[in-house]
């Protein structure tokens, strides 16, 4: 049996594109109440137009009325690379939400316009450790594992039922970013700095691995057509395009370990 997570989609979704919220009260989206007429173009990850939509345009769209928003999608990659070549010119994109890895480098090269309490009350939440002096936004993430709920009803007990033979041909991998075997790697008596047991436990059971996957999207519609029926990946995103109609379900197994 696995625990499915219980989270309300729409308000985990809400925490989710509130640094795009945030980011259109920043100076140079607001205008300290006077009538704000812009044309906007802002980063979208694929996948998330919807959300960003309900939950970040329309509320200051609704406020806004002069202000006209179109959206650049692209992964976070091209539009990081786009703002950083732009850099001293006219930028292409006038916000966008970024991951860890492109917050801590934009952080570096300085591309980040510093984020107030004024701006954003609750800054005085966040404890003094996780700021920095941009305050880029902090999502945390769940990884678990997601599986095709009409096609598997009684879900998955462990991470390591990731290998039963049951499942040949019908497991998704990554072939790159360690969070999908840092689970395979605690289960088998490592962690997070030994992803080495990790990668061994795969190789044994690598004819359940039915589909190489480079992205969220890529996984999803994989499991939803039923092509494969398992995958480690990242809660948010599977709850994200769970919520749009597809057969995903998000579980954490009880049994991490065994």
């Amino acid at each position: 049996m696995s625990t499915d997570m219980g989270l309300d989609r729409r308000a985990f979704l809400k925490l989710q594109l509130g640094a795009v919220a945030t980011m259109l009260l920043q100076p140079g989206f607001s205008s300290g109440g006077e009538a704000l007429k812009a044309d906007l173009i802002i980063g979208c990850w694929p996948g998330y137009e919807k959300f960003f939509e309900e939950f970040a345009y329309k509320p200051f769209l609704s406020k806004n009325p002069g202000v006209k928003i179109s959206m650049d999608i692209a992964p976070i990659s091209q539009v990081y690379a786009k703002l950083q070549a732009s850099k001293g010119g006219r930028l292409p994109v006038q916000g966008t939400a970024m991951n860890d890895t492109f917050c801590m480098a934009g952080l570096k090269n300085k591309m980040w316009q510093r984020l107030t309490e004024k701006q954003l009350p609750n800054l005085a939440n966040v404890p003094p450790g996780l700021r920095s002096e941009a305050g880029p936004f902090w999502a945390i993430n769940f990884f678990v594992i997601t599986y095709n709920p009409k096609r598997l009803p009684k879900g998955i007990s462990s991470w390591n039922e990731l290998y039963d033979p049951k499942f040949k041909g019908k497991v998704g991998m990554w072939p790159a970013y360690f969070d999908a075997y840092i689970m395979a790697a605690k289960a088998a008596g490592g962690d997070e700095h030994s992803l080495e047991k990790g990668i061994a436990a795969w190789k044994k059971a690598k004819d359940n691995i039915g589909l190489w996957v480079k992205s969220v999207a890529e996984i999803h519609q994989a499991i939803h057509r039923g092509e494969i029926l398992v995958a480690p990946d990242w809660g948010a995103a599977a709850l994200r395009d769970a919520a749009t109609g597809m057969d995903l379900a998000v579980c954490i197994p009880k049994k991490v370990l065994s």
